[in-house]
């Protein structure tokens, strides 16, 4: 696995030991009260939101009677769940519930995303980045830099040699295109930047023009991030708050976003009009 961070065995284990304690019969309260655990520690390891340090993994698959060849794959997917990738370095301007995603995020094959309330990260200039932290928080000078590097340093993916490039499929709403974050300079330059996102390859952007009317993205922003068969991985919806974010993944939940992105399909223009249609807009700032 190339630098793609904790996220992906991390969620592996927690599976795997959630179908072990399923097939053992335990409920996650008895398996809590046996360990002198809390029961959110058992929830956090079993959802992947936690890395999972050796003697937990000892003490878990001793009380659910795990064979010694399924302890082995625990463990070692218990070290690989703490690897550190490149953004670990940014602890600072990065919050745990992020740091997960980003580690999602360089893992994935294929994302897909509907933006509402502002640009994508990996399409946002500077600028226009720096505009957002400072809507958004009362963050110093000197963390809003950071944040903004950070930002600008995910966007390497986008054109990276190894692991693959991912497939970058963007619908955009129309307001964001006239909404003016930092000003027209920062909105002219940062337009111009998404026309020369979509001459790559592995990026389509697409614009959902007001004139779409009524449409099932209403609830806002969201991604869809697809995993490289090999990893074995089951789609991921990740939806960002505030102060967290939710990271879904049941049949129900993935199938509730997967009529929302086609149904945003349906209605948003064509990539070459969506193209033109920023280009015109462009030229308006």
């Amino acid at each position: 696995m190339t630098d793609v961070g904790s996220a992906i065995p991390r969620r592996q284990l927690g599976r795997q030991l959630r179908a072990l304690r399923d097939g053992a019969g335990v409920t996650a309260d008895e398996l809590a009260a046996e360990l002198g655990w809390h029961r959110s520690k058992v929830w956090r390891i079993e959802t992947g939101q936690s890395p999972v340090v050796r003697s937990d993994v000892l003490s878990l698959t001793q009380v659910l009677r795990a064979s010694d060849e399924m302890r082995e794959v625990l463990l070692a997917l218990s070290a690989e769940s703490r690897n550190k990738g490149w953004w670990h370095s940014r602890g600072d301007v990065i919050p745990d519930w992020f740091e997960m995603y980003v580690s999602f995020e360089q893992a994935a094959d294929r994302i897909r995303t509907y933006a509402s309330d502002a640009l994508p990260g990996l399409l946002q200039t500077a600028d226009y980045a720096r505009a957002v932290y400072r809507a958004a928080s009362d963050d110093s000078d000197d963390e809003i830099e950071r944040r903004v590097q950070l930002r600008i340093d995910r966007q390497s993916l986008l054109t990276r040699e190894s692991p693959s490039v991912p497939r970058f499929d963007v619908i955009i709403n129309e307001s964001l295109l006239r909404s003016a974050f930092g000003g027209a300079a920062v909105m002219r330059r940062q337009l111009a930047q998404l026309i020369r996102w979509t001459d790559l390859p592995n990026v389509t952007i697409r614009v959902l023009p007001f004139a779409a009317g009524a449409h099932a993205g209403t609830e806002g922003t969201f991604v869809l991030l697809g995993f490289p068969e090999a990893f074995a991985e089951p789609d991921l919806v990740y939806v960002e708050g505030a102060t967290g974010a939710l990271y879904l993944d049941k049949s129900k939940e993935l199938a509730r976003y997967e009529f929302i992105m086609r149904d945003l399909n349906t209605r948003s223009l064509d990539p070459e009009r969506s193209r033109d249609f920023i280009e015109a807009t462009a030229k308006e700032w």
